[in-house]
């Protein structure tokens, strides 16, 4: 959360310095991508691991309420015309759907579970880019940019003997182009994608470090601090509205999906299985032009 309230407040920050005259006419644009926004939804997770080609287990549904801060500045600075920058963090806490199985480590018996289990997820992400306008009347742009990003779950334990919680994170650089239409001075439609490389992907699993008592007088190996996962190509498609109630007050709508994975992580005695997350998120919220 630090880093993302650094990152917000530097991007705030930087779009004060930039001086407030602008490349295109289209005063939509210039209202819709210079603001400051609040956003409420919810957050869709559908988690499946894989062993030999079949599910093993999983995590499913409805992860709300999902808060979103962001800001976006578009602007010229000194000879290059509309440069695009923006920041983001979002919060979503509530529960999902845990579709596994409980392993005994000593007789490697498993045992089916299907219970709802608390899930917190927290994403932060920066980016910079260019806007091109397409026609005369400058009522379509393209914005290509480059995004640095960090995603964390907490995939909490749902009770019972002991606490079996997990805790993921990993990084994601991509590139991304934001394609907007104008339609009237006040309604501004976008359409997103993004293509990234996920890196520093890892999970802690406090329950299984050092040595692990059996309960027979036999002891294993536990993790050695977290398991590293592999890394893997992101992929995310979103869908926004924007409409100006006023000059300065706007509300928004917005539709994201993404698909990405994990690799298969080893650590002493214990392995994570490859992994495939596809998240969706929708939301609506208000913004105010600076």
């Amino acid at each position: 959360m630090k880093h993302a309230i650094v990152a917000l407040a530097a991007a705030i920050g930087a779009a004060g310095v930039l001086p407030v005259v602008h490349a295109t006419d289209n005063y939509a644009f210039y209202s819709a991508n210079n603001v400051v926004g609040l956003s409420l939804g919810s957050q869709h997770q559908n988690y499946s691991e894989f062993i030999n080609g079949a599910t093993a287990d999983g995590n499913y549904g409805d992860v709300k309420p999902s808060y979103r801060l962001y800001a976006t500045t578009q602007r010229d600075w000194r000879n290059i015309s509309d440069l695009y920058f923006a920041v983001s963090a979002s919060y979503a806490s509530g529960s999902t759907t845990y579709d596994g199985a409980l392993v005994n480590l000593l007789t490697g018996a498993q045992t089916p579970v299907t219970q709802r289990t608390p899930t917190r997820l927290f994403d932060w992400n920066i980016r910079g880019g260019k806007a091109f306008t397409l026609n005369e009347d400058e009522t379509v742009q393209l914005i290509p940019y480059l995004d640095y990003a960090q995603h964390h779950w907490d995939r909490l334990d749902g009770g019972g003997e002991g606490d079996y919680s997990e805790y993921y994170k990993h990084s994601v650089i991509s590139a991304g182009v934001i394609g907007q239409y104008a339609v009237t001075d006040v309604l501004v439609l976008s359409a997103e994608a993004q293509l990234g490389y996920l890196y520093n992907a890892s999970v802690h699993a406090p329950a299984l470090e050092g040595l692990i008592d059996l309960g027979n007088g036999e002891y294993i190996n536990g993790t050695n601090g977290p398991i590293i996962l592999g890394n893997h190509d992101t992929v995310m498609l979103s869908l926004g509205v924007d409409y100006a109630l006023t000059y300065n007050f706007h509300v928004t709508a917005d539709y994201r999906w993404q698909r990405y994975g994990y690799g298969m992580g080893v650590n002493n005695d214990f392995s994570e299985p490859n992994s495939t997350s596809i998240m969706q998120r929708v939301e609506v919220g208000v913004a105010l032009t600076f």
